[in-house]
């Protein structure tokens, strides 16, 4: 087996110690990629390696997304002033550097990749097909999604599953973000795939601070038909 084959699955397997004994051994490992581009850093950020994250760190610069997703804002002003296009770029498993800020809570990154031209409503090229507000949604922190609303993002977007951000808020008995969602125009009728709607998913968790004000007193087809 490779150097390149063995990090991978040292990640894979959420083994540390060996992840850091192949970069130990073969700095040059630390640009490693698996088959959709997607980086060894990147797969261990996903996975909380923090020790793989920083070793990988410390051997080689940051692209864009990786500078995202870890808040490094010098890096990732550095590479908006070479390409301010590339704020609109997709990783290799379908995420912009936007859904990657967002997720990992780094404000002031997202901020700046919208100020260059980043999609807010972006659809990830991937069977999530989550927005950003979705990304924000995951991170249970109101503050997060607000961040987006405010910034332009469609509140009713559904990802795969057809859940939107409120159905997460609702299903996290999450008062506070579920107001903000709301406030921003949410449509409480919509409903998933598989027809339920984020008043479901609040009574199903036993949130009762939510089940008034995400209550759907109508049917669509009741409404359009009164």
């Amino acid at each position: 087996m490779q150097d390149h084959e063995e990090l991978l699955l040292a990640i894979e397997e959420q083994d540390v110690e060996a992840a850091l004994a192949v970069l130990r051994k073969s700095p040059s490992r630390a640009e490693t990629r698996d088959a959709n581009g997607v980086s060894a850093l990147m797969l261990a950020l996903y996975r909380g390696m923090d020790p793989v994250v920083e070793r990988i760190r410390s051997l080689r610069a940051l692209d864009l997304f990786e500078a995202s997703a870890l808040g490094d804002l010098d890096r990732v002003d550095a590479l908006l002033m070479q390409d301010p296009a590339a704020a609109g770029g997709f990783s290799g498993d379908g995420f912009t550097a936007l859904h990657l800020a967002v997720f990992f809570k780094r404000i002031d990154v997202a901020d700046r990749l919208l100020r260059s031209g980043a999609d807010v409503n972006a659809v990830a090229r991937n069977a999530t097909r989550v927005r950003p507000v979705h990304s924000a949604a995951a991170t249970r922190e109101a503050a997060v999604v607000c961040f987006v609303l405010e910034r332009g993002a469609d509140p009713d977007v559904q990802q795969e599953g057809g859940y939107t951000a409120l159905h997460a808020a609702a299903m996290q008995c999450n008062v506070e973000m579920a107001e903000a969602i709301v406030t921003a125009g949410a449509d409480l009728a919509i409903v998933d795939d598989k027809g339920r709607t984020a008043y479901d998913y609040a009574r199903d968790a036993g949130c009762e601070p939510l089940l008034a004000q995400l209550h759907v007193p109508a049917t669509p087809e009741e409404r359009r038909s009164g």
